[in-house]
């Protein structure tokens, strides 16, 4: 049994039961959080760890070098950039990694986010040396392949923008007939910066803001939808689930870390 303090925790919970559980990752520039399930269950989940922990804190360490079933770390892009997989070639991603403006300490990953199209990103080395220490880096996926396919498999209106605030940045998403329309991630300082890049996005897609509905997932406050709400039609949070989630824990926050794939 761990002693680890995690944001929720079952009382069943234990390590020693590791075995037949996820440990899912998502990790951003600054901070990551964690989430562990058995058979789509909820058992345990810790919010917004800073990278440092990954190497400072004792406990933790005692959680992540369980040996679980399986670890899925799911990488918050710094900037990306999505090519149609027909033209994806080894040569190609190193072209079109360079309009990401990488630098020399960045790291470029390159992965297939659904059937149409390759995410090709950029992430600080900051975030994959900590990463390094405690896992192979093979096992990262980008971080919101899951969240996307998990909301085209549920009929997304086309006046709908997705968003999932997360590590200081915001990604947002849309849809035409159940594909991805629309897809990019932002810094972030406050909820101005979510409406700036909103309404950025219903700008691009040709959408009106009092026909539109944000839906949000994510650390997102409730007192930020008033701010939204004079722009927007609709702004709510996100009811979908991916796993069983109980009382208590807010299911549109553990959203797109419980739908890493």
């Amino acid at each position: 049994m761990s002693d680890y303090s995690f944001t929720y925790r079952n009382y069943s919970f234990s390590l020693d039961k590791a075995h037949d559980s996820v440990l899912y990752i998502k990790a951003g520039k600054t901070e990551f959080s964690l989430l562990i399930t058995e058979e789509g269950h909820l058992l345990a989940w810790k919010d917004k760890c800073s990278l440092s922990d990954l190497a400072q804190d004792e406990e933790l360490a005692q959680v992540l070098k369980a040996p679980f079933k399986k670890v899925v770390i799911g990488l918050i892009p710094d900037a990306l950039t999505l090519v149609p997989l027909e033209l994806v070639s080894e040569e190609t991603t190193l072209e079109y990694a360079r309009y990401l403006d990488v630098k020399a300490e960045d790291r470029v990953f390159a992965a297939k986010l659904n059937d149409e199209n390759q995410i090709i990103y950029k992430l600080d080395h900051t975030v994959s040396d900590a990463l390094s220490v405690k896992f192979d880096l093979k096992l990262t996926v980008p971080a919101y392949r899951g969240w996307l396919a998990n909301l085209a498999k549920n009929d997304p209106a086309n006046t709908s923008i997705f968003i999932d605030v997360s590590c200081d940045q915001v990604t947002m998403a849309n849809f035409d007939a159940g594909k991805v329309r629309f897809f990019n991630s932002f810094k972030i300082s406050d909820v101005n910066d979510i409406l700036y890049y909103a309404l950025f996005v219903a700008n691009q897609l040709d959408i009106q803001p009092d026909y539109a509905s944000l839906i949000v997932s994510g650390n997102f406050s409730a007192s930020d939808f008033q701010k939204l709400s004079e722009f927007f039609k609709t702004v709510r949070y996100n009811d979908l689930k991916v796993v069983d989630v109980p009382m208590g824990v807010p299911s549109h926050q553990v959203l797109s870390l419980s739908a890493l794939a």
